[in-house]
């Protein structure tokens, strides 16, 4: 008898193990998330998969989590289709859509240099998520080429990136970003995700989260692109072949800094929600901002009116969708 009751035990606790396996497996749709698992992270998480699978650029990879995020934040509980290569088909069509085709290109010395077909150089003009034309704010000009304040950033540069140090470097890779990652949309989706860990968020108020996080993201993305290819300023190296960079040159302008503007877009509209974890995403920002630097691919003044330009889209964010503390 009591074997059999042995028996019956393992086999109940077999059927449990093997339905929860099905239940939270990552491929199965229209899955509700049981307590302490998120299904929308299970979708982000498949989402950053595939970027790094199909390697979009950065521009690309932002649209495609914001729209992902939002279908899924929308239909929370509708019978939605989230496979893999449902979200495959998304971002081909996102890509498809990406006009690779350079009608003006300046010359001369003040101008980007390079071979490299630029990433998504007309993104500028793509329609945005949350951003409006109630967006006032201008990045100015870049400081004038081969003038006082030019040179002293460049020297600048060569000095950070000559004297990089292994931790530097360390940092510089965690926050690169490049095609065959999650790229950096993704980075901070990671960063959202590792932080609010700590506290017992619901599959709804991760949603949300989630969801802004990412249109503040693409947005910031479309600002930065645009200001990028109205001025196509060079990288440091272009103007010095002998600054030792961290990595090649990505195939886009230097002015403003992507990685700066979307990172202080990011921590400023994430430390709106997570007031206590504030200083955390500033921290992670301004990390995100030094990498590009002491990498020897960005100018001071790049990173810098990157990281205003960011900072103006979160309290943009803010002010439009009155955003209140999560927790």
């Amino acid at each position: 008898m009591q074997k059999k009751t042995l028996v019956l035990l393992l086999l109940f606790i077999t059927a449990i193990v093997v339905g929860a396996s099905f239940y939270f497996h990552p491929d199965t749709p229209n899955t509700p998330a049981a307590a302490g698992v998120r299904e929308s992270r299970i979708v982000m998480e498949r989402a950053m998969q595939i970027v790094r699978e199909k390697k979009p650029t950065p521009v690309q990879a932002s649209i495609f989590y914001a729209k992902v995020a939002r279908q899924y934040h929308d239909h929370i509980g509708e019978p939605v289709e989230y496979s893999t290569s449902t979200l495959i088909t998304e971002l081909e069509t996102i890509v498809q859509n990406d006009d690779q085709v350079v009608q003006t290109r300046p010359d001369g010395d003040p101008f980007w240099t390079s071979p490299l077909q630029p990433f998504s150089p007309n993104a500028g003009s793509i329609p945005q998520f949350i951003i409006d034309d109630n967006f006032s704010y201008t990045v100015p000009a870049p400081p004038e080429y081969m003038g006082d304040e030019f040179l002293k950033n460049l020297a600048e540069v060569k000095m950070a990136s000559g004297n990089r140090t292994p931790e530097q470097g360390a940092i510089i890779n965690f926050w690169g970003g490049v095609p065959g990652t999650e790229a950096p949309a993704g980075i901070w989706q990671n960063r959202l995700e590792e932080v609010s860990r700590k506290y017992n968020l619901s599959d709804k108020q991760y949603a949300y989260a989630q969801m802004i996080l990412a249109e503040s993201i693409a947005d910031a993305f479309i600002e930065c692109w645009g200001v990028k290819f109205s001025y196509w300023t060079k990288r440091p190296d272009m103007v010095d072949a002998t600054i030792q960079t961290a990595m090649p040159n990505p195939p886009f302008p230097g002015y403003v800094s992507g990685h700066s503007t979307i990172s202080f877009a990011a921590a400023t509209v994430l430390g709106q929600f997570f007031p206590d974890d504030a200083s955390l995403y500033i921290h992670d920002a301004t990390e995100a901002k030094n990498t590009r630097l002491w990498a020897g691919i960005h100018f001071s003044h790049d990173n810098d009116e990157g990281e205003r330009l960011g900072i103006e889209i979160g309290k943009f964010v803010i002010e439009k969708l009155k955003l209140t503390p999560i927790l």
